[in-house]
């Protein structure tokens, strides 16, 4: 029988088990607020708020779950991104630009933002599965809404290019952080018909709104995602979907040709171009340092641009070759990790956002040395999930039920 000692062990257990759970849990209001402060209609209040919920929490945290880090003591991918970070922090010594203990800043609030990431690994995949399926969900509703409100109510031209306003008032961008979580609620269908059904018209909600976006580069990343996706997702609705999804690109080709080619390349080549010669002209190792401001020239536009649109080669012409190889180490351990927990539904998540980020990186995105914003969502957030997936597969805890 169970002694008088054990007993009162057992109840002095349970509630630190408790107290710890409750402690996590601070953290979601803050990953909720990341994910879904895009809405809100000013960057500051979303830095307000995120550091409120967020980084706060987070700082708190820190000591007392310093044991945590344990977790990912073989995890190549932190590695990565702590050297990527640590190697800007530097090059901001050789920059003109200044104001470095702002940018270090920044680089701190990345580096809270993946330790929140990191704790919140713990709980279980159920949790995390739901804060992105109903992230998901509002931000396909404001997506439609946008839509309808645009061309139904507004009644401006079906040739105009959507914007959901606020700080998602840029097309391209926003239509980025639209792709992203489109792809989330895509790769993770639920089970029962009736909620199939409220699925399935969120997606169009989406599809419609990067339809009329009209940035190629997000329809090409989209398409390549959703191609790929039979890949880790073995259900028959993700062929099906593939299959349809490339006959609608070979339809429009032969019969509104103008929907593909409309723009053509939008000097991305031109761009691509001029940054790798101002690239190869400076210190191929060290690069310009972080933050240092250039222009790229376009002659036949007339046109100045402070950034390539191709978030690789500004990584290059900022950072460095020391830098480039950082952040593609990390890049590719989140491709790694998403990889070998497919079979995860987070995983497939976080496989579907990679490729869909790693495509479009070709053709938009440039700093990604920021505090939340946009770019996060196709750079430091599938990071952020990737860590998540590391913690629940490589531990041999059980995640805090």
């Amino acid at each position: 029988m169970p002694t008088w000692r054990s007993w009162m062990g057992l109840r002095s257990r349970v509630p630190n088990f408790l107290e710890s759970v409750q402690a996590r849990q601070l953290l979601i209001p803050g990953i909720l607020c990341l994910l879904l402060g895009m809405l809100l209609p000013s960057n500051k209040l979303y830095h307000q708020i995120v550091g409120v919920f967020l980084w706060g929490p987070g700082l708190v945290l820190l000591w007392r779950y310093r044991k945590e880090a344990g977790h990912f003591s073989g995890c190549v991918m932190l590695y990565a991104a702590l050297g990527f970070l640590l190697w800007s922090a530097l090059s901001a010594t050789w920059s003109s630009a200044g104001d470095e203990l702002r940018r270090a800043k920044y680089l701190l609030l990345i580096a809270l933002s993946l330790w929140t990431f990191m704790l919140l690994g713990g709980l279980p995949e159920r949790v995390w599965l739901r804060l992105l399926a109903g992230a998901a969900a509002l931000m396909g509703v404001v997506a439609s809404y946008a839509w309808v409100n645009t061309y139904l109510v507004q009644g401006m031209p079906w040739s105009f290019r959507i914007a959901a306003g606020g700080q998602l008032d840029h097309s391209i961008l926003a239509a980025q952080v639209f792709g992203v979580f489109m792809l989330m609620f895509y790769n993770l269908m639920p089970q029962r018909r009736l909620a199939q059904c409220g699925w399935l018209l969120v997606i169009c909600g989406f599809a419609a709104y990067l339809l009329f976006a009209q940035s190629k580069g997000i329809w090409l990343a989209m398409l390549v995602s959703i191609c790929l996706t039979p890949l880790w997702r073995r259900e028959p609705f993700y062929r099906v979907m593939a299959a349809l999804s490339v006959l609608a690109v070979v339809v429009s080709y032969l019969f509104a040709p103008d929907v593909l080619t409309q723009r053509g390349m939008s000097y991305r080549p031109e761009l691509f171009e001029q940054g790798l010669q101002l690239y190869l002209s400076g210190n191929k190792w060290l690069g310009l340092g972080l933050g240092e401001h250039y222009l790229l020239s376009v002659q036949s536009l007339g046109a100045e641009f402070d950034h390539p649109h191709n978030l690789f080669l500004n990584i290059l012409i900022q950072v460095g070759a020391v830098g480039f190889v950082l952040w593609c180490l990390m890049w590719g351990c989140v491709a790694l990790t998403a990889w070998q927990f497919r079979r995860l539904k987070l995983g497939s998540v976080v496989m579907a956002v990679w490729v869909f980020a790693s495509v479009a990186f070709l053709s938009d995105g440039f700093y990604v040395w920021d505090k939340p914003r946009d770019i996060w969502f196709i750079t430091w957030i599938p990071l952020g999930l990737a860590l998540v997936l590391w913690r629940l597969g490589k531990t041999s805890e059980q995640p805090l039920q």
